[in-house]
């Protein structure tokens, strides 16, 4: 539609401005429909083969009952027939086998160019999308993201699973089931019940804090979940971790809102009617899920997804990958040389480096990767010199920015920052210093580098802030 924000969406996903999280349902797992007939949700196909396995263990036991005509429409029939399974067939091993088992054989018939077109054109996306939510218990959003061999999180009403400890963008998981998956063999939501204990268990003390905190600072994108109005407003309550409304932006795309009245307000009691007039920052799509992924894969194609002729063209390498956390020297083109002879400098303490010298040609294509370089280091190093403060365009200004945000993350008693003159520029009179790197009234200790050599006070300095840092990280673990 032409009235959704699309140019803000897509700078965020071409441009790495800001993270963007697809919150995937059980809309955006159908099947196109029969030439007289709606479509066929994935969770009635697997319901029925579910139904045809139990019916076949209970022949095998000689238990004269037919229960495939109990299995029909919705996924709460799973849940039905996991009680069939434990009530008519105990001792059927583990009660989700048969559910998995019918899982298995379904996924197996199902050719790749019959796998939903959402799903699949999601696939095509999945540079620029690093994490993926899903509220479905099944693993067809697996298969068609081809996912299915990697480490695939799920959460459970035990013990709470969540992103591993340092995790970046980039790194597994990719795909993370917030209601359960059927193939870890815990209990899903089968249900609207089931649903609603998974969003009470985000909401206890052993929530997942990390994956949290990942999507109160992301645009998130609520596509197809076909909830009931108080569970959908429970659910993005939940998953912003924020008053709807406030610093965060999501986005709601779901075919069964109802049609927009532009001659009427919305009523208040309604989803679309509360976050219109309580959640300004919540951008509604009114033309369903699977529209809003064709649009979307059809703009981020136009804008010039990257890829690997991007970087053929300027004749260079990518950005190199950072082994490990590491000290991020982040510059103004004209300081490379003083950066690279500091880094060298750092090297020789037995520190790790990571220099972006792919900044002047080719920064914008490769955004989510710095990005995910700077929210990783253990240290941020800004270089401050005469020139970086006469450059009020830059690339490493979009890397100071970042640093900001990521600053308000980090107590009083760790350094992150250490900002750095490589000349005789006044650090402490200059507004770039109170701009990026000031904050809570924290002024930054600002270490004198000239021409990117390093003294043996500066160099323990370092050293011990990157320790104090990997000592900080290690506790998270």
């Amino acid at each position: 539609m032409s009235d959704y924000y699309w140019d803000d969406l897509i700078d965020c996903l071409v441009n790495g401005t800001r993270s963007v999280v697809p919150v995937i349902g059980n809309e955006l797992l159908e099947f196109p429909a029969a030439a007289s007939g709606s479509p066929v949700p994935f969770s009635q196909m697997l319901a029925e083969a579910s139904a045809s396995k139990l019916e076949e263990e209970l022949r095998h036991r000689q238990v004269p009952i037919h229960v495939t005509d109990q299995a029909r429409a919705s996924l709460s029939e799973q849940r039905k027939l996991v009680r069939a399974a434990k009530v008519l067939a105990p001792g059927f091993q583990d009660h989700t086998t048969m559910v998995q088992a019918a899982q298995q054989a379904l996924l197996a018939t199902l050719p790749a160019e019959e796998l939903p077109v959402p799903l699949r054109l999601l696939a095509e996306m999945q540079s620029v999308f690093p994490l993926i939510l899903s509220t479905t218990t099944d693993d067809l959003a697996a298969r068609c993201l081809g996912l299915a061999g990697k480490d695939i999180r799920a959460a459970s009403l035990g013990p709470c699973t969540d992103l591993d400890a340092g995790w970046q963008p980039g790194d597994a998981p990719s795909l993370f089931h917030l209601f359960g998956r059927i193939q870890d063999g815990s209990l899903p939501a089968f249900s609207l019940e089931d649903a609603l204990e998974y969003l009470a268990h985000l909401h206890d003390k052993g929530r997942p804090l990390r994956l949290l905190s990942h999507l109160k600072k992301s645009e998130i994108l609520f596509l197809g979940q076909r909830f009931p109005d108080y569970l959908a407003l429970m659910f993005m309550r939940l998953i912003r971790g924020d008053r709807l409304g406030g610093e965060g932006t999501e986005t709601l795309a779901d075919g069964a809102l109802p049609a927009l009245n532009r001659g009427a307000p919305p009523d208040e009691t309604s989803l679309v009617g509360f976050l219109t007039n309580y959640s300004t920052r919540t951008r509604i799509y009114h033309g369903g899920a699977a529209s809003f992924i064709t649009e979307l894969h059809k703009r981020w194609q136009e804008a010039g997804k990257p890829g690997p002729a991007d970087a053929a063209d300027t004749g260079e390498d990518e950005p190199a990958d950072m082994p490990r956390p590491a000290v991020f020297l982040s510059y103004a083109s004209e300081n490379r040389a003083e950066a690279e002879a500091l880094a060298e400098a750092l090297e020789k303490q037995h520190l790790p480096v990571w220099l972006d010298r792919w900044q002047l040609e080719g920064g914008d294509r490769f955004a989510s990767k710095i990005e995910r370089h700077i929210r990783r280091c253990r240290l941020f190093v800004p270089l401050l010199s005469r020139q970086s403060s006469a450059r009020q365009r830059g690339w490493f200004r979009r890397e100071w920015d970042l640093a900001n945000l990521l600053l308000r993350d980090v107590g009083p008693d760790l350094t992150w920052v250490i900002p750095v003159t490589l000349d005789d520029h006044n650090a402490y009179d200059s507004p770039d210093l109170a701009e990026y790197f000031t904050v809570r009234g924290r002024s930054p200790h600002v270490l004198s580098c000239p021409g990117g050599e390093l003294d043996p006070q500066d160099a323990t300095h370092f050293i011990r802030k990157f320790q104090a840092a990997e000592r900080s990280a290690r506790k998270l673990t």
